[in-house]
């Protein structure tokens, strides 16, 4: 099947709940992007309440909270790539078991629980589990403080911050991997910039475990059909899972109909989308948002630079660890362009709103009204008093 660059920049687009906004809801929008990834960096609001702001209608951080931390709807736990992703509750018991066997860091989650289980760290979980089971959810410091142990965890953690390889008990290597094995879970964060979580032991599900090759299907299936057009190269990119399993995957999918062949015109490759989601391209043709919207470069729809690239010919460079002067480029995105970025920060003692520069690539598709008109909802979502636009304050952002 052939379509042309503006029906797969389409799929895409409806993919990423980019469009039809007015529909979305907060948890079906994680569900619908396969989980949001968390980043703690706060130059902004983080990563995942970007996501949500550029896809939510009237969507607040205290929304997610109250969602997440009090409703018990999304979980953040140790996915792709294993780094630490937002999705439904109801869904994590799939996504754990299709993510068992990333590796990384040397090994994989089912590699860590099988060396933990037969070494000295297996005593030091269980100390861990019954100190969960008397507190039931806490901050990492107050785990220490209920276990007597704050003075060698404020001794071990002053000599990393010192360059120092001092030496840590094994229970603080065994809560670790308890971390990122999602034997222990996010399950709510304190107020402030960082948001420091607050972890709990995770609920076993009372549901049959899960065959892994299923649960790598499924997942599989529900990214193809977030990101609209992809293909095996994309998807090991995006998730961390092997060419292997991916195509064995892909090969079932295609066998049950549930994906689709397609050619894109210009592009050599041969991609896969989700057959559900070629009527979209007949309910809409190549229509895009209407609106602008700004993406945080944290996104999934972003991280793949070479895949965005081919779709949309638009990339930007990014210094994710630079300490100083770091920028936070947000893409502009008007109907099915990718027009260039912002870069903003946020002055939380002023409550000013920065727009430090406009990178503006394909002039033409520039909708400068429709840009700050974004920049004024971001600046009302960071609850800023000023908006200041290239050194000027923008007066008509209220």
């Amino acid at each position: 099947m052939l379509i042309s660059i503006n029906d797969a920049r389409t799929l895409i687009l409806s993919g990423q709940c980019l469009l039809d906004k007015d529909k979305n809801q907060v948890v079906q929008v994680v569900s619908d992007l396969s989980g949001i990834q968390y980043d703690p960096c706060p130059i902004l609001h983080l990563n995942h309440h970007l996501v949500l702001w550029s896809r939510v209608p009237g969507f607040r951080v205290e929304d997610y909270d109250k969602i997440a931390y009090e409703d018990k709807e999304l979980v953040e736990a140790n996915l792709f790539k294993r780094n630490l992703f937002t999705v439904p509750t109801r869904e994590f018991d799939i996504y754990n078991a299709a993510t068992e066997r990333i590796v990384r860091w040397g090994n994989s989650r089912e590699q860590q629980k099988c060396e933990r289980q037969s070494s000295e760290l297996f005593a030091e979980e269980e100390k861990i589990r019954r100190a969960f089971s008397e507190i039931h959810s806490c901050t990492k410091h107050s785990l220490w403080e209920h276990l007597g142990l704050t003075e060698e965890w404020n001794a071990y953690t002053e000599g990393r911050k010192q360059g120092l390889l001092n030496s840590y008990l094994p229970i603080f290597q065994a809560f670790f991997e308890m971390r990122m094995t999602n034997d222990i879970v996010v399950c709510g964060r304190l107020p402030g910039t960082f948001r420091e979580p607050v972890f709990a032991l995770r609920e076993k599900s009372a549901s049959v475990e899960l065959n892994s090759i299923d649960a790598v299907e499924a997942v599989l299936y529900k990214l193809i059909c977030s990101f609209g057009v992809t293909d095996i190269t994309h998807m090991k990119a995006i998730s961390g899972l092997n060419t292997e399993d991916i195509s064995t995957a892909f090969a079932s999918l295609r066998y049950k109909e549930l994906i689709t062949d397609i050619n894109v015109e210009g592009l050599k490759k041969t991609y896969v989308t989700a057959s559900k989601l070629l009527s979209v391209l007949q309910q809409r043709g190549t229509e895009g948002t209407a609106e602008v919207s700004l993406l945080s470069p944290m996104e999934g729809i972003i991280r793949d630079k070479r895949w965005l690239n081919a779709f949309f010919s638009y990339s930007f460079s990014f210094e994710y660890f630079k300490k100083k002067g770091m920028k936070w480029p947000l893409s502009i995105l008007s109907k099915n362009e990718f027009e260039g970025f912002v870069d903003c920060s946020f002055d939380r003692k002023k409550k000013k709103f920065l727009v430090k520069e406009i990178n503006i690539q394909k002039e033409n598709a520039v909708d400068i009204d429709g840009l700050y008109r974004s920049l004024c909802s971001l600046a009302r979502f960071h609850e800023a008093d000023e908006l200041i636009i290239l050194g000027v304050k923008y007066h008509s952002y209220h």
